[in-house]
């Protein structure tokens, strides 16, 4: 059995000696390297070298076509990305751009106003020089005025004649106002009087004629009604201007309402019954008491 194993072995042996291409293909694992030439080493080692070549040739396709197409799907991601995000921003500088729009606009109508105000604050200002000249122009007049009255007054005999002029006026004056606030209290009165007896005898049957220029009240010429009520309203509405009405502001606002009121309608040629009543006995008898 061992010879049988040797002879195929030396016979196998000399086989692999006389050709590369068996030789290649045995299987080295059970060659002793003793029994191969330098020749064949190189041999094997070229075609170790080129199996590994193809070997890397095949991974470098396959890493380059797993390289490709991994590349083209981050591409594609990146660019749908990068559209996303192009849009978000284009859209987020555009509402940015319409606020800065709205605030340009804003504040250039703010410009506009301020400089709508400068130019009327020049123009006032060129006013109050204008005025202001021309008042130190009347300041100037006014000046030589007190001073020539100054003048005057240094002299012992135009003071003289003032100190007996004053007094004389102011007695004038003193006496005339007694004199206009005991008429007009005694004109109230009258009127008041005789408008009431009127009232009792003719009752309130007094109506306005539209067609005509003056009034009918059995008889008597209404016209001299009309304007005698006029008088006492504007008599009255004068009194009431010249009160002191700091103490009772609310009373005084009422009655000359109420008084410039009724002074519309008696111009105006309305009902005088309703004037007669609302006003002229209310007022009249109020300042009466």
């Amino acid at each position: 059995m061992k010879r049988i194993i040797i002879v195929i072995y030396i016979m196998h042996l000399c086989i692999s000696l006389h050709s590369n291409d068996v030789l290649l293909n045995v299987d080295y694992d059970f060659v002793d390297p003793i029994y191969i030439s330098s020749s064949d080493r190189f041999n094997i080692l070229q075609k170790s070298f080129l199996y590994d070549e193809t070997r890397l040739a095949d991974i470098e396709r396959n890493l380059k076509a797993e390289y490709d197409i991994y590349s083209n799907s981050l591409i594609t991601k990146l660019k749908e990305q990068v559209k996303v995000d192009l849009a978000s921003t284009i859209t987020s500088k555009n509402n940015i751009s319409d606020s800065l729009q709205n605030d340009i606009e804003d504040k250039e109508a703010i410009i506009l106003e301020i400089e709508r105000q400068i130019t009327q604050a020049n123009e006032e200002i060129l006013e109050l020089k204008k005025q202001k000249k021309s008042l130190n122009i009347t300041i100037t007049d006014y000046s030589s005025k007190l001073e020539a009255i100054k003048n005057k007054l240094n002299n012992k005999e135009f003071k003289y004649i003032l100190s007996i002029i004053i007094p004389v006026i102011l007695v004038i004056l003193i006496i005339f106002i007694i004199i206009s606030k005991t008429s007009k209290k005694g004109n109230y009165k009258q009127y008041y009087i005789h408008h009431k007896e009127n009232r009792n005898k003719y009752g309130d049957d007094v109506k306005v004629d539209q067609n005509k220029d003056n009034f009918s009240l059995n008889k008597i010429g209404e016209k001299l009604y009309k304007d005698a009520y006029y008088e006492v309203f504007k008599d009255m509405l004068h009194t009431a201007l010249e009160k002191d009405v700091s103490s009772n502001k609310e009373s005084f606002e009422s009655s000359f309402e109420t008084i410039q009121s009724a002074i519309s309608r008696m111009k105006s040629e309305e009902t005088i019954t309703d004037i007669y009543n609302e006003v002229y006995f209310n007022e009249i008898s109020t300042m009466d008491s």
